[in-house]
Order: C-alpha cells, then structure tokens, then sequence
C-alpha cells in the first residue's frame, strides 16, 4: 500500500515548499508560501514496480469514480482522511488509441501510486491525464513513451511526486493548472521538456531532477510560479521562462547544459537568487526580459575577486543583457555531517570532548546553544566547560557556512556514576515463539540490573499489550495479545530501561499459524421446498443452515424477483405474476464450501365468479314496486346456489 507519508501528501500539498529561509536568508518569500510541514530533501524510489495488469482506466465525475472504486475493489471513500487509493497497476497502451489513466471532473481525494504506464513509442496520447480534477495525488508512478508522461490541465490542488518519466515529449506538462506541488519527480531523456509549466499559476515546482531533456524546466505565460532546488543537467536549457511574470527561481543546480538559465519575451520575475549555474557549454545565464533581478548566484565562470573574505565577489558578474551584483565565490550548498551526533555518556569527574563532522564547499562556522557549559572551535570540537554535574544535559549543535545556509543537530549527554553505565541483563532471553490461530500470547520477560529497572518499550503496539512488575534489581514484563491475531509472523523488539538510561534490547518474532482448513460443507437445518403463492401475495420465507466455522454468506440464482437478506430470509423483490419460479439457494462458509438447494414458488391466479342469469321479457318486466316478495327471495336463493356451485366447480378443476 502507499505509505501514510504520500497518503496524506495532497493534505500538506504545500509541505514540498522547502524552507528557503533556512537555505538563502536573502529571500524573502511569502509567509503562504512557506507553509512547510515537512522537508524531503531526497526522495526514496523504489524504481520499476511489478504490477497488476489493466487495461487503461477512464474516470468522468466522483459518482463514477466511486462507482469505479467499488466494482474494482480500490480501498477509500473519497475522504481527505481516506482517499481512494489506485495502486500497483501495469498498464500498456501500446498499439491502442487511448491515454493510460484519464480522470475528469473530479474533486474526491485519491491516489494513485506505484504504477507503471507504457507505450510503445511517443504517441499522441497521455500516460497519466487529470482533466478539471482537484485533490489528486500522483505518487511514485512510472510513465515512458507517451506525448506527456503525466498531463494536468485545468486542475488544481494537486500532488505530483516522486514520479519518474522517461522518454516521452514531455515528461510533466501543466496546463491552465494552478497552486499544484511537482516535487521530487525524475524527467529524463524527454524530446521536449522535463517539466513544463505553462499559463499556470502559483504552482510550486521543487527536488525535482531533470536530465538529458531539450528543455529542464520550463515556464511558458506562467505566473507566480516558485521553482526552487530543482536540478537541471545536461539539458539544452536548464531553466527556462518565457512571458511570464512574478516566478520565484531560487536554489536550482544548472550544469553541463547548452544555456543554464535563459529568461525572455518579457518575463518579469523579482528573485533569481541562490541558484548554481555552471560549466555550460555556450551561456551560463541568458537575458532577454525585462526588469529580471539576478542576485547571490553561483556561476561557474566568474573569474572576480573577494579581498574582503565575505563570500561574494567584488565586482558583478555580467553576461547577456543582464548581470549579477553578488556573485558567489563558493557553491551554496547546505554542510552535511559526515557523520550525525549520537548520544554520549561519561562518568562524572570526566572532561568531557566531542569531535563533530561535517563538510561544505564553503567555509563552515560552529555554535552550540549552551554556552555556559560548553565551548565548540573553528574545527566542530566540542568540549565541556569544567566538571559537569551528574544528570542528563540536551545540546543542540548548528553548522553554517558562508552564506548563513545551516544544518543542527542534537544529541543528550549522560553525566553518571562508574557503575551507572552498565546495561540491564536478561534473566530469560526472549526467543520465536510459535502458536495457532486462536491461542492467545502470554510472554513473561525478566531483567535484572543493579540501579533498578526504569521501564520498559515494545515496538509493535497495535497488536500486542505490555505491562510488567517491578521488584528492588529488576522487573518483569509481560506481553499479551490486544485481539485475535490473523495468521502471519509479527517481528517485535522489546527494549529495558534502567534508571540511568542504559538499556538492552532484544529482537523475536511471535507466528501465528493458520488453523486447519475446514472442507465440510454447511448442513441445512430448516428448508421449505415448495411454497404456493395467490397472485400479490408477499413471500417471507427463512432457510436456515448451520456450520462448525459459521455461515459466512448466501446466494441466490434470482435476484430479479427476489431478495435474500444475512439472515436466509427470501422475499418477493417486486410483485410475482402467476406462475412457477425454480430458485438456487446457497449456503456459504468461511471457507468458500457450501451447501445448495432447489425451492420452488408457485403463484396462482386470483379465482374468478361468474353469474349467469335469464333475462326477463320486455313484455313482462315491472318496476320495482311490483316484484313480489316471495319471488324476490326464491330468485336470490338460486342464483347464490348457482353461484356457490360455480365457485366450488372452478376450485375443483385449479385442485385436479
């Protein structure tokens, strides 16, 4: 399944907004902006997936889509919390005149993710095509061969990441699309643009890598667009805007392409900035806009001076029709630790010295937040100011470099006894343990250690429940079963604390085995074969079965004039005209094993009275004054004798 983390991607949309004030200090963007949440820096891909088969997919409105959702068995209702998740899909339109994936008008939430979509050679059709759509997330998806790997127009609020698009026109193409997140996508090898941006609006375009494409990233009649620490090589342009306004481009990598950056047809941005332009092969930086500001950028061939040390040089760096004022003397780039601080402890009486690492392109200047007891030189050497009281001291460490561009980093520093160092140890070590579906867990750990035991930590909470008893040199900790565990092998890692924060852990496993397969199938206990039905009479009828695993479900041939609810309950679904219905029933267990049987419904006829009665002659009929009574009552009695025989006749003849 897509892991949470992309799941509710599309919810901080704006995350992928890297935090430019923390990297370039000089930029000043606005606070909506840089709404972050989260920094991903660089992304994890799991390159080619083996997916399931289909054929491609077409989607028109969220009635649909639900629809769509339910018949293919896509979990998620639509939700924010719980979109719709499309995953781990093969899909080849080779050869067939269709897009992979086509979605419109839609505004439910869904994702889809881990999919791989192909065609033969770069057709006139769509890998992945989202068409008025809103709440999309494209996650870690695979498109090659197309005319655009991944089409957006006139969609909004999307997520684009960590997609790789290889070998089409265009790799990810946003048309009349605004405030939707392309980050840490992969374009490579595109005839036309990696990533193209056109007459869309405050769209965030971040980490993603473009390679080997005739454009890297291009804006075309886009505004207020902000492209940062994307990375561009090898392409004919690295960058490239064209009539268009107001676009933030700042902390992009631009090498070993024709033009590293190129901006014209009146494109007005306010903050060029940051960026690292380098080794092209004809411009670093081509201008033909107006009132671009270009300012703090890298290029490579700047051949200036810094006799003051600040880091930028003492002249501009001019190239056509423009020119930087404050042209850097070292690449950006944030410090990285060679390697990250790690907890330490000493025992009390101890100097204490830590020797920090990290490397940058530029020079790196060390700080540590406590000053009263600590000191840290040029060298990221830090020690301890005097003799440190016994306890737990929290540091937090920053390396920056020139340019202010920072990383920190904390770490705890345990001041104890000599013998306070040492680990709790196991009474009993924690080994595999092995049941059956149905038994219950009941695992009883001790430990000893001379402080005492603090507490205790197991990893997998979902599952499992641990508490434990506390004695003067140890505890014991007893893990159960929270609920009925499905058959698999539950990896736990239970860890000790002693009072003074030195732990042990140990690692094993808990397998559920599946229990015996029941191929018995369900015996009827009550069932009526025959039923006879008047004409509109309703039908409320129960077949009850019994299993040793229960019932899990029913069936029934005739769902047109029926219904057969949980319980075995079979009804009329509509009025039945006369006739005879022979219904299939089935009874299901767990285990898919059942038990058939044949009912048969007659509806009859709603029975008919006919009257038959001798005219009088016109000649003798009289009015009703002058009927004489004791006639009256001799007629009446025969015609209802004649028609109680009529009556009795018609029963005897439906009876034979």
């Amino acid at each position: 399944m897509c892991s949470k983390k992309w799941i509710y991607l599309s919810a901080i949309a704006l995350g992928f907004l890297l935090v430019l004030g923390s990297v370039a200090p000089v930029i000043e963007l606005d606070g909506d902006e840089l709404d972050s949440t989260e920094i991903i820096t660089e992304p994890q891909r799991s390159g080619f997936h083996s997916g399931t088969p289909h054929d491609p997919i077409v989607i028109d409105g969220d009635v649909d889509f639900r629809a769509s959702a339910q018949a293919e068995g896509w979990p998620g209702n639509g939700t924010s919390e719980d979109p719709i998740i499309i995953e781990s899909l093969d899909i080849d339109t080779s050869g067939a005149a269709t897009h992979g994936i086509r979605i419109s008008s839609t505004q439910v939430h869904f994702v889809i993710c881990n999919s791989n979509l192909t065609c033969a050679s770069a057709s006139s059709y769509f890998g992945i095509y989202l068409n008025n759509v809103k709440n999309g997330a494209l996650i870690n998806n695979t498109c090659t061969s197309y005319s655009r790997g991944i089409f957006l127009t006139v969609s909004d609020f999307n997520t684009v990441a960590n997609n790789t698009c290889t070998s089409n026109h265009d790799g990810i193409f946003l048309d009349n699309s605004d405030s939707n997140t392309v980050a840490n996508n992969t374009c490579s090898g595109n005839s036309i643009n990696g990533i193209c941006i056109s007459y869309s609006y405050f769209n965030t375009v971040a980490n993603n890598t473009c390679t080997s494409n005739f454009n890297g990233v291009y804006v075309w009649g886009a505004d207020s667009n902000t492209v940062v620490k994307n990375t561009c090589n090898s392409n004919t342009y690295g960058i490239y805007l064209t009539g268009s306004d107001s676009n933030t481009v700042a902390n992009n990598t631009c090498t070993s392409s024709s033009v590293g950056l190129r901006t014209d047809s009146s494109s007005y941005i306010n903050d060029i900035q940051w960026n690292v332009i380098a080794d092209s092969i004809f411009d670093n930086g081509f201008d033909e806009g107006t009132s671009n500001v270009f300012d703090h950028n890298y290029w490579s061939d700047y051949a200036g001076t810094d006799a003051n040390g600040d880091g930028f040089g003492d002249a501009p760096y001019t190239f056509n029709f423009n020119s930087d004022p404050h042209p850097l003397m070292f690449l950006p780039t944030p410090p990285r630790w060679t390697e990250t601080p790690v907890d330490q402890i000493i025992e009390i009486g101890t100097f204490f010295s830590y020797n920090l690492n990290a490397t940058a392109p530029a020079p790196i200047f060390w700080s540590v937040d406590d000053t009263t007891r600590f000191t840290i030189d040029s060298q990221g050497v830090m020690a301890s100011i005097g003799i440190l009281y016994l306890g737990n001291y929290k540091v937090q460490v920053t390396v920056a470099n020139i340019y202010g561009v920072s990383i920190s980093a904390a770490f705890n520093l345990q001041v104890v006894l000599a013998h306070e160092t040492t680990a709790p140890g196991w009474v009993i070590t924690p080994i595999d343990l092995t049941i059956t579906y149905g038994e219950g867990v009941d695992l009883q750990i001790p430990a000893l250690d001379p402080s005492g035991i603090d507490h205790w930590t197991l990893n997998d909470t979902a599952h499992f429940s641990l508490s434990a008893t506390y004695f003067e040199l140890g505890s014991t900790a007893r893990i159960t079963n929270n609920s009925v565990l499905e058959p698999a092998t539950y990896g736990l890692n239970i860890t000790v604390f002693d009072t003074f924060e030195n732990f042990l852990s140990a690692i094993f496993t808990v397998t559920i085995e599946p229990p015996e397969q029941d191929t018995s199938p369900p015996d009827w206990v009550t069932l009526r074969i025959y039923q006879t039905l008047e004409y509109g009479e309703a039908l409320q009828v129960q077949v009850v079965a019994w299993d040793e695993s229960g019932i899990d479900h029913w069936w029934l041939n005739d769902t047109i004039h029926f219904t057969l609810d949980e319980y075995g309950v079979i009804s009329n679904a509509t009025v039945l005209e006369p006739g005879l219905y022979r219904l299939e029933v089935r009874a299901y267990d767990p285990y898919d094993n059942y038990s058939s049987a044949t009912l048969v419904v007659t509806v009859l006829e709603t029975p008919s009275i006919t009257v038959t009665t001798t005219p009088t002659s016109p000649t003798t009929s009289t009015t009703r004054d002058d009927v004489d009574p004791v006639m009256t009552l001799v007629l009446g009695a025969g015609i209802g004798a004649v028609a109680v025989l009529v009556v009795f006749i018609i029963l005897l003849r439906r009876k034979s």
